[in-house]
C-alpha cells in the first residue's frame, strides 16, 4: 500500500489522491490491481477521490491581458514617440515580469486599479531588495 492510499475505517471509504485514481482507472495498470486486492478485502467500501489538501493562494499580482501585443498597442496609441524605448527594453531585459514592472511604473493608467497597480510595485520593489541583500 502506498500513501496514495488511505483506508477509512470510521466512514468505510477507500480514499485516493486524484494522481493516483486517474492511474487507477486505467484497466490492468499496477494501480488498478492494487485497488481490486483492497476492494476484495474491504468489498462493502466505497471509493472516494481525495480533495487537494493544499490552499492555492492567489498572489494576485497578474494583470489579466497584459501581453507584449497590449503592451505595444498601448504604448503605440498614446505615446507613440516611446515606442522605441519599448523595443529597446524588450530586446534588453530578460524576462516579461521585468517588462511588466516597467510598463506599469510607466502607464499606471494602462491597468486603472490603483491599489493593484501599488501591490504590483511593492512586490518588485521588495523583490529588488531580496536580490540586493542577498
Amino acid at each position: 500500500m502506498t500513501n496514495n492510499i488511505t483506508i477509512n475505517f470510521t466512514k468505510k471509504t477507500i480514499e485516493l489522491s486524484a494522481t493516483y485514481g486517474k492511474k487507477a482507472q486505467k484497466y490492468g495498470s499496477p494501480e488498478y490491481k492494487e485497488l481490486q486486492e483492497i476492494l476484495e478485502k474491504h468489498s462493502d467500501y466505497t471509493v472516494t477521490i481525495r480533495q487537494c489538501q493544499h490552499k492555492h493562494v492567489k498572489n494576485n499580482l497578474s494583470v489579466k491581458g497584459l501581453t507584449y501585443d497590449f503592451m505595444e498597442r498601448y504604448i503605440t496609441k498614446y505615446d507613440n514617440e516611446n515606442i522605441t524605448d519599448y523595443e529597446n527594453k524588450r530586446a534588453t531585459l530578460s524576462s516579461y515580469y521585468d517588462i511588466k514592472i516597467w510598463f506599469i511604473e510607466k502607464y499606471p493608467e494602462a491597468i486603472g486599479n490603483n491599489e493593484k497597480v501599488n501591490k504590483i510595485l511593492a512586490a518588485s520593489r521588495r523583490k529588488e531588495k531580496e536580490i540586493i541583500s542577498a
